[in-house]
């Protein structure tokens, strides 16, 4: 619609009171938190990561991204599922995941001093930004001693 109206009336006159002055405000992302969710999304992990901190509090994602940094880390008979989240006692499952990701974390050698599972699970932003920091540096260090 727009781009029709645009081809068909292509000099339209500035209204007469100007421009409207538009806030657009703060989306609450910073740069380094959206590349590290479009880092995540380009990996394939599900569910999509539109936001960093609500999409990482039941640990799955972070999960795969462990087992996509080191195939075979992850055990997953011991990872909770989305099932298991509807059931009584869902938050503490999703706890559990969050944990299990600090210890893998401590497995790959990662800082973890100071961050707990239950961190990630309440969204802590600087401390859940640690972990996908030095998940995202692993990464990428895997990466390169494929290719090399």
């Amino acid at each position: 619609f727009v781009a029709n109206m645009f081809n068909t009336h292509p000099a339209l006159d500035p209204p007469e009171d100007g421009l409207p002055d538009f806030d657009l405000g703060d989306f609450g992302e910073t740069r380094e938190e959206k590349t590290f969710r479009n880092w995540m999304n380009s990996l394939g992990v599900n569910p999509f990561v539109s936001n960093l901190y609500q999409d990482l509090k039941d640990g799955l994602v972070l999960l795969q991204l462990f087992d996509k940094i080191q195939p075979g880390i992850v055990d997953w008979k011991r990872v909770n599922d989305k099932e298991s989240f509807k059931k009584l006692g869902g938050a503490m499952k999703k706890l559990e995941n969050c944990n299990y990701c600090v210890d893998l974390a401590q497995k790959l050698r990662f800082s973890v001093v100071g961050i707990g599972g239950e961190d990630i699970h309440q969204g802590n932003k600087t401390l859940t930004l640690a972990v996908v920091w030095q998940l995202m540096r692993a990464y990428t260090l895997s990466v390169l001693q494929k290719l090399a």
